[in-house]
């Protein structure tokens, strides 16, 4: 009999070690993906219409993933019945900060 042979036990020794070696490859093959920098306000939540009666209890969290503190005051919020809501002048969210429009009166 001519060929390469190998016992069962040896050769699942390799098989695994095969394995562990494709895995090994492929983990240091893997870079690291750059995380994205925002530079703007983000509209993190928003209870446009909560349960039970509706006493006008709508609310908008903006949140500043920046690293500046940014001036909020003057923006306009506009309701989809086209009711807006103006935020105070000089209204700065500070880094990593959140800031919470209620909006009395108002439907989302």
């Amino acid at each position: 009999m001519s060929g390469f042979s190998l016992n069962k036990k040896f050769s699942g020794k390799i098989l695994a070690f095969l394995i562990l070696l494709s895995m090994v490859t492929l983990a240091l093959n893997f870079k690291p993906v750059n995380s994205v920098t925002l530079t703007h306000i983000v509209m993190n939540e928003v209870e446009s219409n909560p349960p039970g009666r509706d006493d006008h209890k709508e609310w908008i969290e903006l949140y500043n993933p920046t690293q500046n503190r940014i001036n909020i005051g003057g923006w306009t919020l506009i309701t989809k019945y086209r009711r807006s809501y103006t935020i105070p002048l000089d209204t700065f969210i500070e880094p990593d900060g959140y800031y919470v429009v209620s909006l009395p009166g108002l439907f989302l």
